[in-house]
């Protein structure tokens, strides 16, 4: 090992300098996202697009919010609950779900297909939020397998993994 640091001279740079060379490192492997050079034309798409891509837009902090009280009503299941309840919970879980899907399709429409598809979290996102969808209205319309509400459960944990992406502090 000593060799190879001597052979390529990081073994005669001060500790200011090794940590220059990791730093150089890391900056390689990152790049800035690709963007449009300029924003789409029509009205529709160009809100999109604005609200697709600032975190800061008021759109990004409603989505914020709807992760929250999502969140929230994750956490306020117990077991034995009452059948209205359950119901109840059910219909905020299919309107917060329709919110989802309402964001996908702002950030389709914004970002356009094809640049859609390249984010993983989009992918992840567009997964997660349209099996919570089916699986929800699945449930509504009384199928009631063990494993299916399990599976529902699953997926709806997996939309707040989304609440990442919202986060103004975990940009990604």
């Amino acid at each position: 090992m000593r060799n190879y640091t001597e052979q390529t001279g990081v073994a005669y740079l001060t500790a200011d300098q090794r940590s220059w060379l990791e730093l150089r490192k890391l900056l390689r492997q990152i790049s800035p996202s690709k963007r449009p050079p300029n924003s789409p034309d029509e009205r529709w798409k160009s809100w999109c697009y604005r609200m697709s891509t600032d975190k800061r837009s008021s759109w990004q902090k409603a989505m914020t919010w709807v992760m929250g009280l999502h969140a929230i009503m994750l956490l306020l299941e117990y077991y034995p609950s009452p059948a209205s309840l359950d119901r109840t919970r059910d219909f905020l879980f299919l309107s917060f779900t329709t919110v989802f899907v309402g964001n996908i399709v702002v950030r389709i429409t914004g970002l356009t297909w094809t640049r859609f598809i390249r984010s993983r979290w989009d992918i992840y996102g567009l997964v997660s939020v349209g099996g919570t969808f089916i699986t929800t209205i699945l449930l509504l319309a009384g199928y009631e397998n063990r494993a299916f509400i399990q599976l529902q459960k699953l997926f709806m944990v997996s939309v707040k993994i989304l609440s990442l992406v919202y986060m103004d502090t975990f940009n990604i």
